[in-house]
């Protein structure tokens, strides 16, 4: 049986006893000493009675209040095994964290309200040539950056500050600890305390330079494409398989009667031939892909309107990507009119020349 019992009504029972045993030997006493007295061996008896009785009464107690001191001490257990699981969680959050700081190659840092670094990880320490990252605390970046970083920096921390907004996806231009030029992305954010107040910032950025000149080297590369099919007197385009115009020239655009290159992409022939013409070419695109070859100098013709016949001829070829699969096919058409023609009048004087001889 168990019993919540407080700890003082506990200690009156134990109280209670003791004198309940006081009165026992006090009754005792009377009986011994008043030998042939009624009236004193009748008191004697009522006392011992009386302390009889309040001493098993009491004594029932003594399990109950020993049932909730085990109660008690479970408690305590269950309390002290909750603590240590607490602290083993505690524990791991921060051999994660520890973890993430050593091993991130991204720059880690949290600063105060001066923009002082109160934690860097190794990367951050390693980037500005020091050999660990508590060699950075208290530090700022004007102590490790020259000014053209380090007030743009400060700028935008107290912006962070005074607003709570973060800061994502900047690209910004700096000049590394080693005098190199590069790129790094930054992502800044205010940093709270569990009541919500900022008390600093924290960030990372990463060195993205080879990203940034792979772009740069890859957009003069297509400045310098558009620049040679531009300057091609020859209808270039490429089309994706269902022959919507990917990248057409100058010269194309023109000839179809659209007002730039850009205007066609997207299009498909059919927004611009004639419906035999482009059924002609379907069902050669079809031919491509089905056999993964192209068709090099076919000869066809177009009247665009009554009376004016030109020539052409086509070459197309099928687009791979890296793992060989067909993407799209490329193509340029030739007006060979005027050679056509020009080849005509030679043919039809070298027939009037045998004739006449």
């Amino acid at each position: 049986m168990k019993s919540d019992l407080p700890p003082a009504r506990m200690r009156r029972s134990g109280a209670l006893v003791i004198l309940a045993g006081i009165f026992v030997l006090l009754g005792t006493s009377l009986m011994v000493m008043g030998k042939g007295d009624l009236i004193t061996r009748v008191a004697a008896s009522a006392v011992i009675l009386l302390s009889t009785g309040l001493l098993i009464g009491r004594l029932r107690t003594i399990p109950e209040a020993t049932s909730a001191s085990d109660r008690l001490a479970e408690i305590n257990r269950d309390l002290e095994e909750e603590l240590h699981r607490t602290r083993d969680q505690h524990r791991q959050l921060d051999h994660y964290f520890e973890m993430l700081m050593a091993n991130v190659p991204a720059n880690i840092y949290f600063k105060d309200r001066d923009s002082r670094f109160l934690r860097v990880n190794q990367s951050m320490a390693a980037y500005v040539k020091k050999g660990h990252p508590r060699d950075l605390i208290g530090k700022t970046d004007h102590d490790l950056f020259g000014r053209e970083h380090a007030d743009p920096a400060r700028a935008d921390e107290m912006r962070i500050l005074s607003t709570g907004t973060a800061i994502t996806g900047l690209l910004e231009r700096e000049v590394f600890p080693d005098g190199r030029l590069g790129w790094v992305l930054t992502n800044k954010m205010p940093f709270r305390d569990r009541e919500g107040n900022i008390i600093g910032t924290f960030g990372m950025s990463s060195d993205v330079s080879e990203l940034v000149y792979a772009k740069q080297d890859l957009e003069r590369e297509r400045y310098l494409l558009r620049s040679l099919i531009d300057a091609f007197p020859d209808k270039i385009f490429a089309r994706d398989l269902d022959r919507h115009y990917l990248v057409v020239n100058r010269a194309m655009s023109e000839w179809v009667g659209a007002d730039s290159p850009e205007e066609m992409i997207g299009k498909t022939p059919a927004d611009y031939f004639p419906e035999a013409i482009v059924k002609a070419g379907k069902a050669e695109d079809l031919h491509i892909i089905e056999n993964r070859q192209g068709v090099l100098n076919r000869e066809w013709d177009l009247e665009w309107k009554p009376g004016d016949l030109h020539h052409f001829v086509t070459s197309k070829v099928p687009l791979f990507d890296a793992d060989g699969k067909m993407w799209g096919i490329v193509g340029m058409d030739r007006d060979v009119t005027e050679q056509r023609r020009a080849k005509d009048q030679v043919l039809q004087a070298e027939q009037r020349m045998q004739a006449m001889i």
